[in-house]
């Protein structure tokens, strides 16, 4: 229980999202404290839990407000040590439930379109991932990436389209538009 003037409260409420919400169909939290001192740079951010196969696998830290992420050495997202993201699909789990995907770069774009999105924690899609894919090969897949990532996206679709044929499409989003800053 956060709360409702708490900084984070209004940090995930200017950015649009229901923190009851993310508490009840992600799991996301505040860090307050951690028994281990390596995680301690957890501590004050959005805690977002990882689940794979109905495992906790990892999670992630996010850094509550903005900054300009080149210019400081305080990191967004801070990613529990030993956690490959090569390896995973954020809300893997949750999207299974549906025979439609939505492919996303991060966990905030993840929770703009609901629980049928999968985060790659990036831009970039490993072959682990592109395996985990395969979960919706009768469905369709939908890649939805940052605007600045458009072209990997594209690639990403290129690579798909020999086992997903005419069930895979690009989105494309306006300049300077992420999905997470988007109206769901």
């Amino acid at each position: 229980e956060v709360p409702s003037r708490h900084v984070a409260v209004r940090y995930v409420c200017a950015r649009g999202f229901d923190p009851d919400y993310l508490a009840g169909v992600f799991g996301v939290g505040l860090c307050v404290g951690t028994n281990d001192a390596r995680n301690a740079r957890l501590i004050g951010r959005l805690y977002i839990p990882i689940n794979c196969d109905g495992k906790l696998v990892g999670w992630q830290g996010r850094y509550i407000g903005e900054k300009d992420w080149k210019s400081t050495c305080i990191c967004k997202y801070y990613t529990m040590p030993g956690m490959h993201k090569r390896l995973i699909l954020y809300n893997c789990d949750s999207a299974k439930k549906y025979n439609d995907a939505v492919v996303v770069e991060g966990v905030m774009d993840a929770w703009r379109i609901g629980p049928q999105a999968i985060a790659l924690l990036g831009h970039e899609l490993s072959f682990a991932q592109r395996g985990r894919l395969l979960a919706w090969k009768d469905g369709h897949l939908a890649i939805v990436l940052d605007n600045d990532a458009e072209a990997k996206a594209k690639d990403i679709c290129r690579d798909l389209r020999s086992l997903f044929g005419n069930n895979i499409f690009c989105v494309s989003l306006p300049a300077g538009c992420d999905p997470a800053d988007m109206a769901r």
